[in-house]
């Protein structure tokens, strides 16, 4: 199975984000950071954003 690479993490005001833990720092669509979201949007962004990943890495 493929490492998870995007989670979604809440901050200390209760927004979430969704962090990428390659580069250690928010994850971005087309320059735009995912942060401020609610936790589904943050949970859904990742588990999309994982699936990609292992759609374009398909042997980790």
């Amino acid at each position: 199975m493929a490492p998870i690479r995007y989670s979604a993490k809440e901050d200390l005001h209760g927004n979430w984000s969704v962090f990428d833990t390659v580069t250690e720092h928010e994850a971005e669509i087309l320059g735009v950071l995912l942060i401020g979201l609610s936790g589904q949007l943050a949970f859904d962004m990742a588990y999309l954003l994982n699936l990609e990943e292992r759609r374009k890495n398909p042997t980790q």
